[in-house]
Formats: structure tokens, sequence, C-alpha cells
């Protein structure tokens, strides 16, 4: 039945009706639309106008309305369909064959999309036998660029046009000897920049200070003096190129003063030439005077390094406090905003940082005064920075509890970014419990949308020994009963994975999980998935091992997985029931998920649940491949001679375009055990039918499926 689709005035709403539906006036969900929206048939619109509504659109939707007519088929395929199509199917590659075939599919697509796509290209699930000829193939058909012939010699490059000059000048300054750069005087390096676009003349002239800053400070020195001289030069009445001249000039040494600390010599000038430019740029026009403001703010995060620790100054003479005076009194909110982002953004950079008290509870004090969408990142950076330099110490509590207090008058909908950075760096303060509380109480505040971000910040492995499970668990599965279904099972993973070890809250989060709705349920019971086959040793008649003595038994009503397993036959009883409130595609997943760090001896299980799957090309591709390269580095005589059959047996089951990296990985592994014989079922099964692209080439040692002895010998050593 074809659709109708109703569209707001903006594009930015799309509702599909049946076109028998009476009731036109309705979305999809029943909400009522509102009386301006016109009702259009997307058939008839436009290219250019369904293109932009088509962009809104999630994937599976711009699949599905791809199909309800020719027309849509003629004009969505070639620019939206067939990317998302091929997007989806790379992951999936693990052969030559598709992998070429992929390629081919790329050079169909429309050239905008070509080189994302090539981006996409995954090599590494290939065995090494085809991997090679696989990046050959890429190479061939996406050559690198070749590199650009730039002269050598400052002579060569100033001979070019000016415009041709500033990338080449750029890349000579970076590269060439001390001896080259250090030829030209003062005065004729700034001759040299004046003949560069406007546009360029500061970055180049910073980057000469930062090769000068490497070595010599007095050169350092001497090129930002001189700079500023040249713009002090530039009188009060000069005209527009003169008073941009002048910019570009001071924006060159604000810039130099923003590079990383490279030489000790220059910290102590850093200081005094800072103020000399924050003074000229008084002079400048408001708009040229903002940009040399927001290169000067760049420049405070020197002041936060543990370099500066040698450099007394004054609070009130400290160039933050300057820059923050500024913010506060001569600039617009999203000025002030831009300036302390740059300002924390550099601090970020810096490799080693000091205790910056005052600074930081400036910074907090001047955000606060910002409106809430404006002051909720500058609070979130500042606990992240703060953390960095004074984790071990009370000062960090202090700014962690002036960033709580002056959240809490924040809107909520920007208010839970800030909880969440506070969560994020909760695990390295001094006794945290009680901050941990005091936020889970500020987080239950929150509306429920807005409660999963800063919930999964305040679980975390780091934080579990100062925060343990009997405390944590009934907070948050508190906190979990009026969240929606997909928020609960992304908080209950994260609780499985942490809290896993204690057998009392283990079982509330088990029955959690199970009670979710089937199309919620597979991350946590992919998590519960994860413990069950990590179990490193065989169970016999012993309780699984707990961190909590004693095993847990299920309560009247539990579900199996709510009790430690006791033997090695309960345990795949679980995991089997596990599996069995999947649907079939979420069981491909969990078991894919797996397959990378489960134990030895469940690989066994994990044949048999994947002989079980649906043949989608995909889960049941990817696990036996995985579980193929594993089988590699198996060091047991007893564990190659249980699992290689069952694998090969597995391999089996795959078509021939989509086997060659398992099947050449289980060629390695009954090689390495020397049990050759285990591949005849294979050697019969492809001998023949393996595509051209996946099979071995005599440089690399044969056909994958020759029959051939081998020597090596068992390794039987230790796990």
């Amino acid at each position: 039945m074809p659709f109708r689709f109703v569209i707001s005035p903006c594009g930015r709403s799309v509702a599909a009706l049946r076109s028998h539906d009476a009731s036109a006036g309705r979305a999809v969900r029943g909400n009522p639309l509102p009386g301006n929206v016109g009702r259009l048939t997307l058939d008839t619109l436009p290219y250019c106008v369904l293109a932009q509504i088509v962009e809104r659109l999630p994937d599976a939707t711009t699949v599905a309305l791809h199909r309800t007519s020719k027309r849509l088929r003629d004009a969505l395929e070639r620019e939206f369909v067939a990317p998302i199509r091929l997007a989806e199917r790379l992951q999936w590659i693990v052969s030559n064959t598709a992998f070429q075939q992929a390629l081919r599919d790329i050079a169909q697509l429309a050239p905008a999309h070509r080189s994302r796509f090539r981006a996409l290209m995954q090599i590494h699930p290939l065995h090494p036998a085809i991997k090679g000829r696989a990046c050959a193939a890429l190479l061939v058909q996406y050559p690198p660029a070749q590199p650009t012939v730039i002269p050598t010699g400052l002579e060569a490059i100033l001979a070019l046009a000016p415009a041709d000059r500033a990338d080449r000048l750029m890349a000579w300054i970076r590269t060439a000897p001390r001896q080259e750069i250090d030829r030209p005087t003062m005065p004729a390096w700034l001759d040299i920049a004046i003949t560069l676009p406007e546009t360029a003349r500061a970055a180049v002239l910073a980057a000469l200070a930062a090769r000068m800053a490497e070595k010599d400070a007095g050169q350092w020195r001497e090129l930002l003096d001189t700079l500023l001289a040249a713009a002090r030069n530039v009188g009060p009445q000069a005209g527009p190129a003169s008073v941009a001249g002048r910019a570009q000039l001071l924006m060159a040494v604000a810039t130099a003063l923003a590079e990383p600390f490279t030489h000790p010599g220059t910290m102590a000038y850093r200081s005094v030439l800072w103020h000399d430019t924050l003074r000229e740029a008084w002079t400048l026009p408001p708009p040229m005077r903002q940009q040399v403001w927001k290169a000067l703010a760049k420049g405070v995060a020197h002041e936060f390094t543990a370099a500066a620790s040698g450099v007394a100054v004054e609070p009130r003479d400290a160039c933050w406090h300057q820059m923050l005076g500024i913010a506060r009194n001569h600039m617009s909110a999203d000025q002030a905003s831009d300036v302390m982002i740059a300002m924390l953004k550099a601090v970020d950079e810096q490799d080693e940082l000091v205790s910056s008290m005052p600074a930081f509870i400036a910074l907090i004090d001047t955000a606060s005064r910002l409106p809430d969408t404006l002051a909720a990142p500058i609070l979130g950076r500042v606990v992240e920075q703060a953390f960095r330099a004074e984790s071990a110490t009370d000062d960090f509590l202090q700014i962690w509890d002036a960033v709580f207090e002056a959240s809490s008058d924040v809107e909520p909908v920007v208010q839970h970014r800030v909880l969440a950075a506070l969560g994020l760096q909760l695990a390295g303060a001094p006794d945290p419990a009680g901050r941990w509380l005091a936020l889970c109480e500020r987080v239950a505040a929150l509306p429920v949308a807005l409660r999963r971000e800063p919930l999964l910040s305040i679980i975390s492995v780091e934080l579990s020994p100062m925060v343990p499970a009997p405390i944590a668990v009934p907070r948050l599965m508190a906190l979990l009963g009026e969240l929606d279904s997909g928020d609960r099972a992304a908080i209950l993973s994260a609780m499985i994975q942490v809290y896993y070890d204690d057998p009392v809250h283990w079982r509330d989060m088990v029955v959690a999980a199970v009670d979710l709705p089937l199309r919620d349920r597979r991350e946590p019971l992919a998590c519960i998935a994860d413990h069950l086959v990590r179990i490193r040793e065989p169970l016999l008649e012993e309780p699984w091992h707990m961190a909590t003595p004693g095993p847990a038994s299920a309560a009247p009503g539990d579900v199996s997985l709510a009790a430690s397993p006791a033997s090695e036959q309960e345990a795949r009883r679980q995991f089997n029931d596990l599996l069995g409130m999947l649907s079939w595609a979420d069981r491909g997943y969990v078991l894919f998920a797996v397959a990378p760090h489960a134990a030895t001896h469940r690989f066994t299980w994990l044949i048999e649940e994947g002989l079980r799957l649906p043949r989608s090309g995909r889960y049941e591709v990817m696990l036996f491949t995985t579980l193929a390269e594993r089988a590699t580095k198996l060091t047991r005589a007893e564990d190659a001679a249980l699992i290689l059959p069952a694998l090969t047996a597995a391999v089996c089951t795959l078509k021939p375009d989509q086997c060659a990296s398992a099947l050449y990985w289980l060629c390695d592994a009954c090689a390495k055990a020397n049990m050759p014989a285990i591949l005849e079922p294979a050697r019969a099964r492809f001998g023949t039918l393996l595509p051209i692209e996946d099979r071995r080439q005599p440089a690399d040692g044969g056909h994958g499926l020759k029959r051939k002895a081998t020597n090596q010998q068992v390794d039987t050593g230790p796990p």
C-alpha cells in the first residue's frame, strides 16, 4: 500500500500515513499534528527538496521510504540507500572476494561518498595470506597522493609568488636546520613576513618563534620584542591596512605565547610579553581585539604548568586573573564562553599541571555568571583539568564541591552534563562515597529523560572499592524503575560489568535484565554471558567463585541465571537459557561479542550455538572466523583435539565466499597442533570451490587446502 507523508513547514517532521487511513490528522504514533502542516506526496517533490527531507531521516526510515515507489527508488538509490547498505556490509568482510567487491561498489557511489568509505574499509579481520592482496588492490584503485615537490632553500621559496609562499615557508621553518633559520636577522624575518598574505603572517611568525624557543630563549625573546616594537610603531591614525598589519603582529606574539612550553629560559619572560601584548590589543578595533584576546587566553595555560611553579606571581597580577576580568567586564556572554573554553583547551594540551586552586575557583565564579547553556561546558572542563592537577589533594575536593554547588541552580537540560563530568572525575578523589551519594540525590531530582549520562558516569571499576555493591546497587536499582527501557538496559549493563562479583546483588541485576523488553535485553545479557564464558577453569561440583564467600542460590521465581552455577552442566544450561531470552539476531550479536575473550573450554559452547543461528552471512561468519583465529593460539593438545574438529565442521557450513579467513586460520591451527587430518572435511568441501581471489598464491606457500604434512610440534606449555 502506498504511503502519504505529512511534512512540517521546516521539513524536520515527517510522518508516514497509509493512504487508506481515514485519520489523516494524526501522526504515526497518534500525536496530533499542528494545524499549519501541509499534506504533500513525496513522489511529486523536486529532488532538492526530497534530499533535504531524507537527510534528516534515520537510515532504516530512508531504506523503507526508498521502497515505497519507483520514483523514490530511482531518486534515492545511488545517493542515499546504496551508501547505507554498503556501510552496513563493510563490517562483515572476512574474505578478499568480499573486499574486492566492496571496492567495486565504492567506485559506483557518488564521488562525494567515496573517500569516506575508503576509510571504512577494514583489513584486520582478514588472514595475512589474503590481507596483502587486499591492501594491494586498495592501493591500485586508490593510489596515495604524490608528495608535492617544494623548494628546499629559503631563497627558492622567496622567489615564488607571494600567494604560494606561506605553506612552503611554514614547512621549511619546521624542518630546516637551525643554522639556516638563524641566517636572516630579526628585521629581515619581519620583512619576509610582510610579503605574505595577511591571513598567514601570524601562523608563520609563531612557527618561527616556536623553532627559536627550542634551544635559544634569547632569540625567541628578541623575535617577539621585534614584533611588539613593529606593532607599536603603527600610529593611532594609521589606515585600515596598517591597523590590520598591527593586529597580525600582535596575533603572532599571542600565538607564540600559546605554544606549549619548550624551553626553561622562556618562562620568566612570558608573563611580561603577555601583559605587553594585552596592553597593545586595547588599541585595536573590537573585532580584531577579540581575536587577539582569544589567542592570549590560550597563552594563559602556561601558568598552570609545573614550569611556572618557580615564577612567583601575585594572583591579581597573573595572566589568568587579567583575562577573566576582561571576560567578565568587556565581553558578551558568547565571547566570554569562547575565551574560557580556549583557555581550558590549552590547559588540557599541557603535559604536567600543578596546583592552581585560585585560577580554577575564579573560572567557576566567572562561568556561573553566564547563561546555563554556556556555563555547563566550562564547569565540566574545570573539573576535568582540576582532576589532572589536584586529584590527590583536598584542593580538588574543594573545586569539585564548588562546581557541584554552582550547578545546583542550572537548568536541568544542561545540569545533567555537569553532573556527568563530576561523576567521571570522582574516582580519583579521596573518600568519594559521600559525594557519590550526594550526586545520586541530585540525579534523582533530574527529569527522568536526563538521568542516563550522570548515572553511567558514577558506575566504574575505579569507584567500586570505595563505593561497593551493598551501597551502590540498591540506590541505583531504586533509580532504574522510572527510566525507559533503553536507559535501564544501558545502566544495567554497566552495573553488571562492575558489580558482578557480589552474589546477593548479582541476582537483583540479573532479574532486572531479564525483565526488560525483548528489544532491550541484548547488552545486559551480553554482559552476563561474558562472565559465564570467561570462567577460566571448567567447573566440577564447586560453586562459581565469587568475591563474597558462599554460593548464591536462586529464590523462588528467579530465573536460573540469578544463581551461581555449581557445575559445568549447570553453567551450560544457564548459557542456553540466556540465549533463549533473545531474538535470533541478538543471539548472534551476543555470541560474537563474547568470542574474543571466551575461555578455551567454552569454545564448543559457542560453536554449538553458532550452528543453530540462521544463515545470514553475518554473525555466524564472524563468530567462526574469530574462533578460528583464536584456535591458532591453542597451547594444549587436548584442547586442540576437542576444538579443531568441531570448528572445522562449523566452517564447512559457510559459503565458499565467506570462509576464506576462517579456513586459513584453521590450516594454521592444525599445522601448529600437528593434526592435518582434521582438515579433510574442509578440503572435500572447499578444495575446488574457493574463489580465485581467496586462494593462496604460490608466493604465500601454496594453496591453503593442499594436502601437506607438517613436522611442527605441539606447544603444550602453560596457558
